[in-house]
This record gives C-alpha cells, sequence and structure tokens, in this order.
C-alpha cells in the first residue's frame, strides 16, 4: 500500500535540495527522500549537522579579476616560473623570502 506525503517548503530549498540529491546520484529528490525515510524507518538513519561559511558568491567584476590571475598563474606555470618541493621547510622558506 502506499501513501502520498506532502511537504510544505520554501521554493528556493526544494531547488537547492533537488540539485544536491541529483549531484549524489539520485534520479530524483523523491528517490532521496525515499531513501532516507527507508533508513529512518529501519532505525538505521543518522544526522551530522556541519556549519561552515557559507560559499562565497562573486561579483562579475570580482569574478573576471579572479580569471585574470588564474590565467595569469597558469602562464607563468606553463612558463616554469614555479617553486616546487617536497619539504615543508623548504617551502615554508619561500613563502617568507617574500615578506623580507
Amino acid at each position: 500500500m502506499r501513501t502520498i506525503l506532502q511537504v510544505p517548503v520554501n521554493k528556493d530549498i526544494r531547488v537547492l535540495a533537488e540539485k544536491s540529491a541529483l549531484n549524489m546520484g539520485f534520479s530524483s529528490l523523491q528517490e532521496s527522500l525515499r531513501m532516507i525515510m527507508y533508513q529512518m524507518a529501519q532505525n538505521k538513519f543518522s544526522v551530522q549537522i556541519n556549519v561552515s561559511e557559507p560559499d562565497e558568491i562573486l561579483t562579475p567584476k570580482q569574478e573576471k579579476t579572479l580569471m585574470k590571475k588564474v590565467l595569469s598563474s597558469q602562464k607563468e606555470i606553463a612558463n616554469g616560473k614555479y617553486f616546487k618541493s617536497d619539504n615543508p621547510v623548504d617551502i615554508l622558506n619561500n613563502l617568507n623570502s617574500y615578506n623580507e
């Protein structure tokens, strides 16, 4: 026997949750919710809440500036203008040399 569950939710949250479910490999938001509910019914569901900084949204101007810096860095790397080391002390010394 099947039943329909209706849950009022903000449209923006629904859209973001659906994108997240699809990124996790679910075919739909409904499929992910069915899996969660099944796990809850089996007492196999746990919740972990991680508080983190929200993603930073760049303005078009900031994004353009960032892309210029990325392209510049890629050119420097292509031209061999970079520092590479597996030794953390060497890396820190290199970084500190820019502050002198």
